[in-house]
């Protein structure tokens, strides 16, 4: 007798819920794990503390130069710079009295930190909306119906002060960075100024150098802030993806629990193994991201920042679908070793045995994630070897019984034996899916259970 019964089954909603009962929760978190991310997240917002601590630093130095200009803009500059400076150290007290860490759980770092960072930006915007609004407030005072002599003095003191703030702000902010071309264009205006002071245009001179100051000091304020901006989105950025590398590493494995009682066993869930790698493709991305920060850190735009930011939120929010992947296709290995027990009682009721649990009841190339392969024997020496392979979705398999005999045997008796086994199935909640399709031969590679136990596993020299 020989031939082949194939069906695909799935296992009925009712039962499918019951063994998905049965599997407890992987550990999402430890105080081990909460240990590292509170760390990270301290040392995280000290870097950012220090950051901030610098450009207050530069401002006040700033400040101090201020007595060293000659004109009336020394004035404006100084209440200028008092007014960015009041904002930098209001945003410092912000970011000190920050709620500590709180918990996370897996996949959801970002949830938890981005807001607070996004509270921040918004605090940031908002400050240097007034700081604008001060700045349209402060305006050259008229030097206008002046003597020859004083307006010469007033014009080359002006054109030497501005000449100062150009030069502090090529030498100290990263214009090309933020604001490419701008600084060289108001130097443009300076060479005017320059010009006309050659020339004896006084009054042109003291009205240009004023303009260009004004256009200075927005330029300034507009350096502020996208400097700012991006160190909030750096230091959100690179906190979150060290959080979740941290999270990814702690997971590659989780403590779950199958079945219920008695028959409870506890299984090491090896997420990169039940996952086929997924697990290190996605650490492998998170490092790229955070590779990408820390390495480009000195070039980077606030809206490039933020475009890896996005990337970064979009990875790590995928570790919990991919440990729900691990979890399911264990349970699904599980699941085709219960569908294996119900065709050996089917079959034992007529008149097959499963001779040795250990060698006749395997997994194909000793690996769970794959078909598991049984075997039965009856007096006669007939054999019959199930085949149960797992489908995309989850829950459903393909199940292929292949009768093997050395004599002729009514096929139709084999037939008859695996609608026994379908029907014992459907009895127990697996449900076939449309009818069951005969062939004549069996698979003869499915016959010695040795062969198919090695399958893919590499031979030892």
């Amino acid at each position: 007798m020989s031939g082949e019964s194939i069906k695909t089954v799935r296992f009925e909603e009712v039962a499918l819920r019951v063994l998905c009962r049965k599997e407890n929760a992987a550990q999402t978190s430890s105080p081990e794990i909460s240990q590292k991310v509170n760390a990270i997240e301290e040392e995280t917002k000290q870097n950012f503390q220090q950051q901030l601590a610098k450009l207050a630093k530069r401002t006040q130095e700033r400040q101090q130069k201020c007595q060293q200009l000659k004109s009336s803009l020394a004035t404006l500059e100084s209440q200028s710079l008092q007014n960015l400076n009041q904002q930098q150290q209001k945003l410092q007290t912000i970011l000190k009295e920050t709620a500590s860490h709180q918990p996370l759980t897996t996949g959801n770092v970002s949830e938890q930190t981005q807001p607070k960072y996004q509270q921040l930006l918004q605090i940031q915007s908002q400050q240097f909306t007034q700081l604008q609004q001060q700045q349209k407030l402060i305006a050259p005072p008229s030097n206008f119906q002046l003597g020859k002599s004083v307006s010469a003095t007033i014009a080359q003191d002006l054109l030497s002060d501005v000449r100062s703030i150009v030069l502090d702000i090529e030498q100290n902010y990263q214009h090309q960075r933020f604001a490419p071309g701008r600084l060289a264009s108001l130097k443009r205006q300076v060479e005017m100024a320059e010009a006309n002071l050659k020339i004896g245009l006084m009054e042109a001179v003291i009205v240009n150098t004023q303009q260009t100051y004004l256009s200075l000091a927005d330029l300034r304020l507009e350096l502020e802030q996208k400097e700012q901006e991006f160190l909030l989105l750096y230091n959100a950025g690179i906190g979150v993806v060290k959080e979740s590398i941290v999270q990814a590493e702690a997971h590659r494995n989780c403590q779950i629990e199958v079945g219920e009682n008695e028959e409870r066993e506890t299984f090491n869930l090896d997420v990169d193994y039940w996952t086929n790698g997924r697990l290190s493709e996605h650490l492998e991305l998170l490092k790229k991201l955070e590779d990408q920060l820390v390495k480009q850190s000195q070039n980077l735009t606030p809206s490039q920042v933020q475009q890896i930011n996005q990337n970064i939120a979009e990875h790590q929010s995928q570790l919990e679908a991919i440990i729900e992947q691990a979890r399911l296709a264990l349970l699904s290995s599980q699941m085709r070793a219960e569908m294996a027990d119900i065709v050996v009682s089917s079959l034992s009721d007529l008149g097959y045995t499963l001779v040795d649990p250990q060698t006749d009841a395997i997994y194909e190339g000793d690996d769970q994630r794959k078909a598991y392969v049984v075997k039965v024997k009856n007096l006669a020496g007939d054999e019959v070897v199930t085949v149960i392979s797992p489908e995309k979705e989850f829950g459903t398999n393909s199940i292929s019984i292949n009768a093997f005999s050395d004599i002729l045997v009514d096929e139709t008796a084999a037939q008859q034996n695996a609608k026994a086994v379908f029907e014992s199935l459907e009895a127990s909640g697996i449900q076939g899916l449309g009818q069951f399709q005969c062939k004549s031969k069996a698979k003869s590679e499915y016959r010695n259970l040795k062969e198919i136990k090695q399958r893919g596993i590499p031979q030892s020299s």
